[in-house]
């Protein structure tokens, strides 16, 4: 059975609002799995940004692809690279994300990650703005201009910076495609 879903923000958040995202080892750890997803054709990637403690995306699930084989194995994986990661080099930090559960014995991603669906390109455009905003906001500070700031596609848009060549740009989307911009009745 085909689902489709439209070109869709998602902001993924680390539990609690830990900072885990602030090691680069960490970061590339995210980016990697992000073009393993693009190179397996499950989803194309319009927009991201990485932020200490969250993942903000524009994408599109491709329409043969269930939510749990891309959004799953993006969430999953990571997981269990952070873990990985923080066994060997940070393990102090890694007894932050212990849980006692059955299913899993550290949990990284908050459960539920925010996702809209970009209905018009006017809403993906104020979407995209804002994530390549957020690296600047004080609350941040990781940058004084959004291309400054390497973990996310403002580089892309604003200098033609093709350092994560999976990114596709948002103004390559056939507006007239039914899996683009217009709603569908899955």
């Amino acid at each position: 059975m085909q689902s489709i879903f439209n070109v869709e923000f998602l902001s993924a958040q680390i539990q609690n609002q830990k900072p885990l995202f602030v090691n680069d080892k960490i970061k590339i750890e995210i980016v990697e799995s992000l073009h393993w997803l693009v190179r397996q054709q499950r989803c194309t990637i319009y927009g991201f940004s990485i932020l200490p403690s969250e993942l903000n995306l524009i994408w599109e699930i491709n329409p043969d692809v269930r939510r749990t084989d891309c959004q799953g194995s993006l969430f999953k994986f990571t997981g269990h690279m952070f873990k990985k990661y923080l066994e060997k080099n940070e393990p102090e930090t890694l007894a932050n994300y212990l849980v006692e559960r059955k299913d899993r014995k550290y949990h990284f991603w908050n459960g539920n990650p925010l996702i809209q669906e970009c209905w018009n390109p006017k809403f993906l455009e104020n979407k995209l703005y804002r994530i390549h905003q957020l690296p600047c906001y004080p609350k941040w500070n990781l940058a004084k201009v959004p291309e400054e700031y390497h973990w996310s596609s403002a580089a892309f848009y604003k200098l033609n910076d093709h350092s994560f060549p999976w990114l596709t740009s948002y103004k390559l989307i056939p507006i007239h495609s039914p899996s683009s911009f217009a709603p569908h009745n899955a």
